[in-house]
């Protein structure tokens, strides 16, 4: 038997139910016999396969589950198919950026990359130009505030990262945050490799650059800051807590065994009893 009439006897077999295979199962089958057999037995078309996607007014062609690839994905990302065009007016190979003002090529969340970056990292599109600050300035605005004695903070007008912390100036070849290249014009170079530029007002993440908050410190010293300023991210801050201070709390007085806490706060009896032996959560009394 050659190839394709191997193929032409499986076709042929898969068009007849598993009940009449079994009764009229041979290995001596010829296909002449199989074709005979499954064109005397009709065409299923009790659940055709649909030419086009089922939303109304969706002339799509049809991909998965009775919608097209459009509507499939909605269905999988939201549970709904939506209308039949798409969310934005333009077709998405031309679309571009949303922001008035700005023609530059769409990205994600109707924004072009520029407005869609300074969106992640501010909380703002800001304007539809593109700003560009030179380095010279911030290196001159840094030079120009190097005097500052007063109380409050000093927040870096310029560019900021997610968490909020200044960004970066080019000084003597070598990329520094702002804060540190502060420190460095305020109060020299680093006294010690590996030294950090440490805030007393704890404020740093905040956008401080004041002169007179900034110092340098050991890498344990500045860690030891952020625990008297409680600013490190532990407790109910991390970002993976799942229990409050006052579950800590009630956990360490409660009489009840770590396996009946467990279920009670939905978490591993292991965490109970870190928590109890102060293991973890040792800043909560």
């Amino acid at each position: 038997m050659t190839l394709s009439a191997a193929f032409e006897q499986r076709a042929m077999w898969s068009r007849i139910s598993e009940p009449e295979r079994s009764a009229n199962f041979s290995p001596a089958l010829t296909t002449t016999a199989l074709r005979e057999q499954a064109m005397a037995k009709p065409a299923d078309t009790t659940n055709p396969i649909p030419k086009k996607c089922s939303v109304e007014g969706c002339e799509r062609k049809y991909f998965a589950k009775g919608y097209c690839s459009l509507h499939d994905g909605r269905v999988r990302r939201t549970g709904a198919p939506g209308p039949a065009q798409r969310l934005h007016n333009q077709p998405l190979k031309n679309r571009t950026c949303s922001l008035e003002g700005c023609d530059r090529r769409h990205y994600a969340k109707g924004l072009c990359n520029l407005h869609w970056t300074r969106l992640t990292n501010g909380g703002e599109p800001g304007p539809a130009g593109q700003v560009k600050i030179s380095n010279g300035e911030l290196l001159k605005w840094l030079e120009d505030h190097v005097a500052y004695d007063g109380e409050a903070c000093l927040t870096w007008p310029f560019c900021r990262s997610k968490d909020g912390r200044p960004g970066a100036a080019r000084y003597k070849g070598k990329q520094i945050g702002a804060a540190r290249l502060m420190c460095i014009l305020a109060h020299g170079e680093p006294p010690f490799p590996n030294a950090d530029s440490a805030h007393s007002c704890g404020k740093g993440h905040e956008g401080c650059v004041a002169p007179n908050h900034l110092s340098w410190k050991t890498r344990q010293g500045n860690v030891q800051d952020t625990y008297e300023h409680d600013t490190i991210m532990r407790g109910e801050r991390h970002y993976a807590a799942r229990l409050t201070k006052q579950d800590v709390i009630a956990i360490r007085s409660d009489p009840r065994t770590d396996e009946e806490l467990a279920k009670v706060y939905e978490c591993h009896s292991t965490n109970i009893h870190a928590i109890r032996i102060r293991r973890s959560w040792k800043h909560v009394e």
